[in-house]
């Protein structure tokens, strides 16, 4: 399994609200210990800040659109 899992804040989070959270998660997520812990039910640690997730969700967004529209799944509102 190779699922990637990213911090979200709301839109609104004070800048140095959300850069206190990315220091904090990629500090923890950079301990062996944590990565081991992740990796162990099939996990793949990626640890980036905001700019990575802006970056992922960029990249991903319009797969997952086309994905949905190929597959025939009904949109909701």
């Amino acid at each position: 399994m190779n699922t990637e899992h990213f911090l979200f804040a709301p839109g609104r989070t004070p800048p140095d609200i959300a850069e206190r959270l990315t220091k904090a998660t990629l500090t923890v997520l950079a301990q062996d210990s944590v990565k081991d812990r992740v990796r162990q039910p099939g996990y793949l640690p990626i640890a980036g800040g905001p700019d990575a997730v802006k970056e992922r969700i960029v990249k991903n967004v319009p797969f997952f659109k086309e994905l949905v529209a190929k597959a025939n799944i009904p949109q909701t509102q």
